[in-house]
């Protein structure tokens, strides 16, 4: 038992270490392409969210299928890295509309995680049928609004350029440690063994 314990623990370290540098990664071509954009024109806001959700949701979704490993066949984490990147667009997309339309923060983090959830969920239910919508929607939910809870407080903090660091990756951590908890919880009795499928 003690050994099957620690070894969902590596699955979640991996998948929150993976969803970390996934962040991180689709950060930083979320970069290059507005360098490569506003040598032609001036996107608009609604396009520059799109990509900004888009380039995370691919890095994410890359690290979390590696993550996955043999848990999962090239087809499905193909289909992981495609719906992480357009749900984590769509719910860019929506966060930022609801945040123009009513100013509440907290509306466009439910809105997020409903819409990253349910885009996860349409792969997650052939890898794990026990894994509802309702609780994987809840989770991504859980998730972004622990995220928004620490930019509220490290918002506070003086020192702009070493805060936005910590931030991102306390959010990128958080993300990772809520979702790959979830998942490892409701994957453990299916599949004992995340790296080998034993």
């Amino acid at each position: 038992m003690a050994v099957l314990r620690s070894r969902w623990q590596r699955f979640w370290w991996q998948w929150t270490v993976a969803t970390l540098l996934g962040e991180g990664a689709g950060l930083v071509l979320f970069g290059l392409m507005v360098l490569l954009l506003v040598r032609f024109f001036l996107p608009p806001f609604w396009l520059l969210g799109l990509l900004f959700g888009f380039s995370r949701g691919l890095g994410v979704g890359i690290g979390q299928g590696l993550a996955l490993g043999s848990l999962v066949t090239g087809e499905q984490v193909v289909a992981w890295v495609g719906a992480t990147a357009l749900g984590w667009a769509a719910a860019a997309e929506a966060s930022l509309w609801l945040l123009q339309q009513t100013g509440n923060t907290w509306l466009g983090v439910v809105a997020a995680g409903i819409s990253l959830g349910l885009a996860q969920w349409l792969v997650l239910r052939q890898l794990a049928p026990q894994v509802t919508l309702g609780l994987w929607m809840a989770t991504w939910v859980t998730a972004f609004g622990l995220g928004q809870l620490a930019e509220q407080v490290l918002g506070n903090l003086p020192g702009r350029a070493w805060v936005v660091v910590v931030l991102l990756v306390v959010r990128g951590l958080l993300h990772g440690a809520v979702t790959g908890n979830n998942l490892a919880w409701t994957l453990q009795n299916t599949s004992p063994d995340p790296t080998t499928g034993n």
